[in-house]
């Protein structure tokens, strides 16, 4: 069984097409582990007529407002698959994404399975951007670049206990990322777009990005002033060339 967790804070916009994303996936046996952290809008009721309609959702809700590291975490709690991924309120994946990654964890021995991406805006227009990823990534590679988007995420669920997202950090998908490699697992990506990932929402909080970054080099990952200032400059160099990228194709 794959376990997919998908913390949602008002999300009645593009929740409904996320789920279903994962609903009609080509490999069935799923388990969806939605929590609701706390909404404002339509959002847990919505998730609670999906329920209704599929045994496979499970709906929980936050008593108050976590955050969506503790929420992952919360949801890592109550899954029962042998397997664990992850998606977003707000993103959806191709029919085939699961199949694909169960396929390539178990043919090459891997923990995690990560794959590439396409891009739509906040008005539902697809972008003419392929985000292509490596099909295997190091530690120090991945202190250049993020390449792993957390929707696209499929590992172990071993891994996880002894390793829970940390709240403390901006982008604590990759600082679990950059964690694990660290440690010696192995991570495994397709280059096939099996994911559609939304701009906008904390994607677009540049300057919190930037800084964090920082702090995730220097405290989190205990490296040195020069080293740091190493991958940061390499971070900065692949964020302006994606985005001239971006606007280039569109």
């Amino acid at each position: 069984m794959i376990s997919v967790i998908l913390p949602i804070y008002n999300g009645e916009k593009t929740v409904e097409k996320a789920i279903y994303s994962v609903l009609n996936q080509s490999y069935k046996d799923i388990e969806i582990i939605a929590i609701d952290d706390c909404s404002k809008d339509r959002t847990y009721i919505i998730l609670c007529e999906l329920s209704k309609k599929d045994s496979r959702v499970h709906v929980f809700k936050n008593k108050k407002n976590l955050g969506v590291a503790k929420t992952r975490n919360k949801g890592i709690e109550q899954a029962s698959g042998e397997y664990i991924a992850f998606i977003d309120g707000d993103d959806c994946w191709s029919s085939n994404k699961i199949e694909k990654q169960i396929s390539v964890l178990k043919n090459k021995n891997a923990d995690l399975c990560y794959t590439a991406s396409k891009i739509i805006d906040e008005n539902n227009n697809v972008l003419n951007f392929h985000k292509h990823v490596p099909t295997g990534i190091s530690y120090k590679g991945l202190l250049k670049e993020n390449v792993i988007v957390c929707s696209s995420i499929v590992l172990k669920r071993e891994v996880l206990p002894k390793n829970p997202f940390d709240g403390k950090y901006f982008h604590e998908d990759f600082v679990l990322w950059l964690r694990l490699l660290k440690n010696g697992y192995k991570a495994i990506g397709i280059d096939d777009a099996l994911v559609t990932y939304r701009l906008g929402g904390r994607s677009a909080d540049k300057k919190n990005a930037i800084k964090y970054r920082w702090k995730i080099y220097r405290q989190d990952q205990n490296l040195g002033f020069f080293t740091s200032l190493w991958y940061f400059l390499f971070y900065i160099f692949t964020g302006i060339r994606n985005i001239l990228r971006l606007r280039n194709k569109n």
